[in-house]
């Protein structure tokens, strides 16, 4: 039997398929061994580690400087932090 691409499937054989792959990956509950589980854990924290943003005060304003690498996509310029659709703007005010 030759197999079909996705797209070259009538919708039940789609079903067919879609079946065959959640019988395939269900099944009991296996234990998760530990090293896994403490390896996602690391991961996991790690994305959430702070971004460390370097600064200067030139002529009275603030000046942020690039980031030479983050752990997540961040770009720096000026007084602005832009974090995926996030813009963080900072302003010094006076004391």
């Amino acid at each position: 039997m030759k197999e079909k691409l996705i797209g070259q499937m009538d919708g039940e054989e789609f079903d067919s398929l879609l079946e065959r792959f959640i019988e395939t990956q269900s099944g009991p509950d296996e234990p998760l061994p530990g090293e896994v589980f403490f390896d996602l854990w690391a991961e996991i924290e790690e994305s959430r580690a702070p971004i460390e943003v370097n600064g200067m005060v030139v002529e009275g304003q603030l000046v942020l400087l690039p980031l030479a690498s983050a752990s997540v996509p961040v770009t720096v310029s000026e007084n602005e932090i832009v974090l995926g659709d996030q813009i963080i703007r900072i302003r010094l005010v006076p004391s």
